[in-house]
Parts: structure tokens; sequence; C-alpha cells
């Protein structure tokens, strides 16, 4: 998938250490469009509770959410125990923007929709050094329906710049819709485009994407998205979806994911189980590639301040290769 640079350096630096792998109209004005009005209601999972925290052992990665005096989302961090790395992204509600603790990028600039999720992400930032220098600017655009379920993505961009007197530039658009019914998200179709100049050339690429979704017995009461189905459901910054800001869950917990690519020709499942709290909020999730859940990845989840540790003294270190996959996968 083609996607906004900007994006992706901001992935990049909030989720250094996460593995990103890839696989209507609102009737009530809440959804589609988005007035950049600044939310004012809290971020809770179910009435009262708020999600603070995210553990993941097999990635080395805790994923840390504070909350302003409203109960908004104010902060969400990343802390890296291998390698020791830590990055935040930060929400302001007064100059609806996001920011990073990066000083080389520009603010982003968000748009709310009524009901507090968000509508419309757009970004720029510059680069240059001697020799070398480039500059983009980009939109993503949210959808959801009337229930809050997200049925639209559509991001465009271009950038051009130069190095050592040699021009390029590139432009794209990429499209997601998702269909649902009866609560259930059935399918999610992408198509993407770019063209461009590099090293005297014009290019263009394209491709399309298809997620599909099973799902089990288990009832997602809270409509709560698991951390790591969202990574898969390759969702910009899936951090958001955890906390609810990209709209609400199916009504129950994924069982499977299939992604199919056009432009490789290939497949890939992953697998999924849950367990529950008392008030239907995740408790852990627990991420395989095949349906025996021989080799599986537990995440966890931690409410209202609570915290542990589920990271075994004895789990080892990545391996160069998994440390390799690791980085590649956060771009």
């Amino acid at each position: 998938m083609k996607q906004l640079k900007t994006i992706s350096c901001l992935v990049a630096m909030m989720a250094i250490s996460a593995a990103f792998v890839g696989c209507g109209e609102d009737e009530d004005g809440g959804g589609s469009g988005g007035s950049g009005s600044t939310p004012d209601e809290p971020n809770y999972i179910v009435s009262g509770v708020q999600l603070t925290s995210i553990e993941r052992p097999r990635y080395y990665d805790d994923i840390i959410f504070d909350y302003d005096s409203n109960g908004r989302v104010s902060e969400i961090s990343h802390v890296d125990d291998y390698d020791d790395y830590d990055s935040t992204i930060g929400f302001n509600y007064d100059k609806n923007t996001l920011s990073s603790d990066d000083d080389e990028f520009d603010q982003v600039k968000i748009k709310w929709t009524s009901k507090g999720y968000i509508a419309e992400l757009s970004m720029s930032y510059s680069y240059n050094e001697e020799g070398y220098k480039e500059s983009e600017s980009g939109t993503i655009k949210y959808e959801y329906d009337s229930q809050g379920q997200m049925i639209s993505e559509k991001t465009t961009y271009k950038g051009s710049g130069s190095d050592d007197g040699e021009s390029f530039s590139w432009s794209g658009e990429d499209n997601r819709t998702f269909t649902w019914s009866d609560g259930l998200l059935n399918k999610i179709v992408e198509k993407w485009k770019e063209t461009g100049t590099e090293d005297g050339e014009k290019y263009s690429d394209s491709g399309e994407e298809i997620y599909t979704f099973t799902y089990s017995n288990t009832p997602n009461t809270p409509r709560q998205y698991g951390y790591e189905a969202s990574d898969w459901m390759e969702f910009y910054i899936w951090d958001f979806a955890a906390v609810g800001l990209y709209g609400v869950a199916p009504v129950k917990h994924f069982s499977s994911i299939t992604c199919e690519y056009d432009y490789e020709d290939d497949t890939e499942n992953v697998y999924y189980r849950y367990t529950l709290n008392d008030d239907g909020t995740i408790r852990t999730e627990e991420e395989s590639s095949n349906s025996s859940f021989s080799s599986s990845r537990t995440t966890y989840y931690y409410y209202n301040g609570e915290g542990g540790s589920n990271r075994s003294a004895s789990l080892a270190a990545p391996t160069a290769e998994q440390l390799a996959k690791k980085l590649c996968r956060s771009f």
C-alpha cells in the first residue's frame, strides 16, 4: 500500500517498536465531514472506564494513554523496553492539532465529528540539508455512519524535492471502503495509486487490497477495537482506534482477518482470541499466524491506572531478523 509519508514517519516516531504489518451519509451529522469543533466528552471504553496502558511483551513495547482534566486522551506514549526508546504524540484541543516530540515535523491539524471521532487529519513537512530537500502535504478524511462505524478513509498527498540538483516528485491517493451489516464489518476494499518522477523518469503504480473478517461468539459489548487487529487492518495510527477515536468496532470480536494483495498475488491470514473483563472490556488479545495458536503473541490491557507486568524474565531477546522486520514494518 502506498501511503502519505508524513503519516508514515509519524507512526514510525511514536511506534518504532510496533510491528506495522499489513496485510453513506450520517443521519445525525456526527459522522462524515467534520466541523473542526473540539470534543468535550471523556474517552471512556465503557462508562467511567478508560484504557490507560497496553503491554506487548513480544515487541518489548508498552503504550501509555494519558488524559486531561476533561477525561479526553491528551498523550499517547510508546516505551520500548529493549531499545530504550520513548516517543509521545500529544493532542492540543485548544488548537485542534496533533504534535510529536520530533521537532522536524510540523503539527498535524485535526477536525472532529460531533461524536468525537477523527474526521480529518491534514499535515505537511519539509526537510532541507546540504544537497537534499523535500516537502510533502496531504489529507486523510474519514466518514462514519449513524452508528459510528467507519465507512470510508480517503488519503490524498503530493510532494517534491531535489537531490544534488536532480528533481523528483510524487502524488497519489488511497481510498478505503468499509462494508458493514448488522454491526459486523464484512470487508475493507482498498485501492491506491501513485504517479511521479524519479531519476528523470515518470512512473505510475497502483494496487488493490481486500480485507475480509470472520468472528467468534465473543461479544464486543463496548465495541472496542483490539490494538493488534487495528494494526492488521492498517489504520494509519492504530493507537487511535484503541481509544475509540476511529469510531466503534464490530459487535463481536474477530476470529480471523484475511488480506489479499492483487499486486503481489498473495494472501495472508491472522487469527485472534480474546479474554474479557467483567465489564466487557478486553483483558488480553492473542494473535497468531495459524488457527491452532501453536505460535502466538499475547497483548495485555489495563484500565483506570491499573498496571502489571506479563513480560517473562526468560523471554528471549529478539533476533537480528526480528529486529530488522520490526524496523521495516514501522515505515
